[in-house]
């Protein structure tokens, strides 16, 4: 029988047998970024394998930081214990060569493992690609910051494509490696572990790279779906409309604004913004909305990507800001006080939220971090632009003047006082507190209200019931546009449930915390609409009454003043005229009386 025998596997698995180690040095290009300075350089690590007693150290940087040390000492662990070897039999001695910079941290934990891994193989890593990623006692790699640098540097090394950790499309680093491979026309491959790296750690492995295929389309399967059939009342359903098509109006204009390299991404928004617009015209009007809305983070940041610099993204933070500081809500009136509120509301979410991307901006680091400061600031402008359009539509609502009674500004603060010992998401809960605290007592009660609801978890029930504590909720969720279009999303989400026979996707929760959101709002807006006081127009021109009067002796003021003037004027003049007439009389006064000369002898003048 003849054996056709592979010598380098079979000497391997002779070593690995004998558990003999021999010296081997293996390199790798892997990149770092320097902090502060938005700028990524290319280190090169090198490791060299001997027989010993498992020591692993790293030389070469000033210092070493722990983190570093401990991830180049899990990744041996694990490289050894991947090929089934004993650690105790190496000594791992790390090189890094950062040209004096002292980079440090944990992100080259793939890049050691890959080290290790083949060094113990006595195999060379191909040169011209780069890797970033954190490693785990698993072989699991973890995200990583400052991809966008780092990949930049590589790309002006030579590298031809790059190894980065795995991260779900909802990941704002998922749409920051899109940004990165298109910025840079590099090529990213993500992996979740090390098997799913060393298929690309050789020559070979350049083949296999396919740049990220990132598809941002969202599809929902709508057959089937019928109509939303939720009843309101007290509100008119054509107004909210209004709302909707304004806020696809506004995703749609944001999307057309994406150019460059983000084609692919525009097309995949493009789609997604059809699906929604379908969902909506079901009937299921916020749903569509909010779908578009979700998604409008990331293509404000691709309509955005020229502000991906510190200076850049702080004018933009300046501009909304800026905006969202120049709205004002109508008067408040008993028909249209959801679009007052609401708008409050959002005004309230946006303020919050800009004061988060403020600190993260001035945190950053990284380009990594500036992108991710723009994506959210995304939200502050769409709710600024939403709460624009309520007021506008609450002024075309019209209706009669109201205000609170004094039972709603102590309910909102026994709401507020309540989500406190809650898990409540801080953005609900200060802005309700700066509501409250700016006399705002109606979205005071509306942000206590959205708090305690997210804070909120499904009993333990079965599907069935839970599916009837859902529908229970959606009976009672009637009052107003708010609860009634929650309660059409509640009942498309356990639509989805249903049509998916089970909760994978977390459909039958989210059914089931809309529902209590829409039934809650129902009971705050009976709760508000029970505090309304009329305000009648004279209490209404009080104010304005008094602007006029306070503008009116103003004027007065003003017109005395020049009066005034006019008179200083004519009595100067005056002054003048009496001081000329004066002299004019003095002057004639001397004619006629002139000054008589000394006698002369005539024969005393000589004739010339």
């Amino acid at each position: 029988m003849n054996l056709k025998l592979n010598l380098p596997i079979l000497a391997f698995a002779v070593l690995l047998l004998a558990g003999i180690a021999t010296a081997y040095t293996t390199q790798i290009r892997a990149p770092a970024v320097l902090s502060n300075e938005n700028s990524g350089i290319l280190t090169n690590i090198s490791l060299n394998l001997t027989s010993g007693n498992g020591a692993v150290s790293i030389t070469g940087p000033t210092t070493v930081g722990q983190d570093t040390l401990a991830s180049a000492q899990t990744a041996a662990a694990y490289a050894a214990g991947y090929l089934g070897v004993n650690e105790s039999a190496y000594n791992f001695t790390y090189n890094i060569k950062d040209g004096s910079s002292n980079v440090s941290g944990p992100s080259a934990g793939l890049a050691f493992t890959l080290l290790a891994i083949e060094a113990i193989k006595h195999e060379s890593l191909y040169r011209n690609f780069t890797v970033t990623g954190t490693i785990d006692p698993s072989g699991n790699v973890g995200e990583v910051g400052g991809v966008f640098d780092k990949l930049g540097a590589a790309k002006a090394d030579g590298a031809r494509y790059a190894l980065v950790p795995y991260a779900l499309p909802t990941d704002p680093e998922y749409l920051t490696y899109y940004v990165t491979q298109q910025t840079f026309n590099i090529p990213l491959v993500e992996v979740a572990n090390v098997s799913q790296a060393l298929p690309y750690v050789n020559a070979s492995g350049a083949s296999k790279a396919k740049p990220l295929a990132v598809n941002f389309s969202i599809h929902y399967d709508l057959n089937g779906l019928g109509p939303a059939n939720v009843s309101c009342s007290a509100c008119n359903a054509s107004y909210f409309g209004q709302l909707v098509n304004f806020t696809f109006g506004m995703v749609r204009n944001a999307t057309s604004s994406i150019s460059g390299n983000f084609t692919s991404a525009k097309a995949s928004f493009s789609n997604s913004l059809g699906t929604f617009m379908n969902i909506s015209s079901k009937g299921y009007m916020y749903e569509g909305a909010d779908l578009a809305f979700l998604q409008y983070s990331d293509i404000y940041a691709l309509a955005n990507a020229g502000s991906f610099t510190k200076a850049a993204a702080q004018s933009l933070i300046d501009n909304v800001s800026s905006y969202c500081s120049s709205l004002a809500p109508p008067q408040l009136t008993g028909t249209n006080y959801e679009y007052v509120i609401g708008g409050e509301v959002r005004q309230g979410w946006s303020s919050y939220n800009l004061a988060q991307v403020q600190h993260i901006l001035n945190a950053s680091n990284t380009t990594d971090d500036v992108i991710f400061s723009v994506q959210s600031l995304a939200p502050s402008y769409a709710w600024c632009r939403s709460a624009s359009e309520m007021y506008s539509i609450a002024s075309r609502m019209g209706g009669s003047p109201v205000g609170f009674g004094a039972q709603l500004k102590a309910k909102a603060l026994q709401a507020i006082g309540s989500i406190k010992s809650m898990p409540a998401d801080p953005l609900y809960v200060a802005s309700a507190e700066s509501a409250y605290n700016s006399s705002l007592y109606g979205a005071a009660l509306y942000g206590a209200t959205y708090a305690q609801s997210f804070a909120s978890s499904p009993p333990s029930q079965n599907a069935t019931r839970l599916s009837a504590l859902i529908l229970a909720n959606v009976r009672n969720s009637t009052n107003g546009i708010w609860p009634s279009q929650f309660a059409d999303s509640a009942l498309f989400a356990l639509e989805q449930a249903n049509a998916r026979g089970g909760d994978e996707t977390g459909n039958l929760t989210s059914a089931y915390i809309t529902s209590l959101l829409a039934a809650n709002l129902a009971r705050t807006n009976n709760a508000i609409t029970s505090s309304f006081v009329p305000v009648s127009n004279a209490s209404l021109s009080e104010i304005s009454g008094l602007n006029g009067a306070i503008a009116n002796q103003s004027a007065e003021i003003a017109s005395i003043n020049g009066q005034l003037t006019q008179v200083y004027g004519v009595l100067i003049a005056m002054v003048a005229v009496i001081a000329a007439m004066a002299i004019l009389l003095l002057v004639l006064f001397l004619n006629r009386n002139p000054r008589q000369p000394a006698p002369q002898n005539r024969n005393s003048r000589r004739r010339k």
